[in-house]
């Protein structure tokens, strides 16, 4: 569900709200697939490798700069995924922890 999820947000972003004029889901499914692939590798969640299968035809009429910037961009998309996910995890870690430790001081003492 976790590889499903980060996919999914990928094309949402590349969508960037309908902001992207340019978006067509086929066209950016490599994109998508390997934000996603990157977010979950990041927290060691097992997923399929995107389908390279036409990246050659994809950055084919890229010049060298811009397949660097592409490469840059979800590099980028993936590490701010992954920061997201950990800022929303650490809290509710914080939580339980604090939790626990004030019902074990609150029933301690009998």
């Amino acid at each position: 569900v976790f590889a499903a999820l980060a996919t999914e947000i990928s094309f949402a972003r590349l969508h960037d709200r309908g902001m992207n004029r340019d978006y067509d889901r086929g066209a950016f499914q490599l994109n998508a697939e390997s934000v996603g692939f990157m977010v979950c590798r990041r927290f060691g969640v097992d997923c399929p490798l995107p389908d390279a299968a036409g990246v050659q035809q994809f950055y084919s009429y890229y010049s060298p700069d811009d397949r660097g910037k592409s490469l840059d961009f979800m590099r980028q998309t993936a590490r701010n995924m992954g920061d997201t996910v950990e800022r929303g995890i650490q809290p509710r870690q914080q939580e339980h922890t604090a939790s626990r430790g004030s019902n074990n001081r609150q029933y301690g003492r009998r």
